[in-house]
């Protein structure tokens, strides 16, 4: 999963430092992450609003309602792919998947 929005950065430990986010736009990152399917990209509203008019991308919504997301509720989701790239039954295509 891809979201976009507000996050706090820093880096923690002393002898072995190490570079972490924290934040919602994260946490729904990871919960899109969880919830989505291999080889498929989601994308919830925050980064949909940004991308929607951008003719390089491909956009289907996920259910009529979106998806469950584990201390979310519901929150209406999109599959996202380049721009002509869907299979037949609607689903992104990503051809340079390994």
């Amino acid at each position: 999963g891809v979201n976009g929005g507000e996050v706090v950065c820093g880096v923690l430990g002393g002898t072995k430092p190490h570079f972490d986010i924290w934040g919602d736009a994260v946490n729904l990152a990871s919960r899109l992450e969880s919830s989505g399917e291999p080889g498929l990209v989601q994308v919830a509203s925050p980064l949909y609003d940004i991308l929607k008019d951008n003719p390089n991308f491909s956009f289907k919504p996920r259910g009529d309602e979106g998806v469950l997301l584990k201390g979310k509720g519901w929150v209406r989701t999109w599959w996202v792919s380049q721009a002509n790239q869907m299979t037949q039954d609607g689903l992104p295509l990503f051809t340079d998947v390994a």
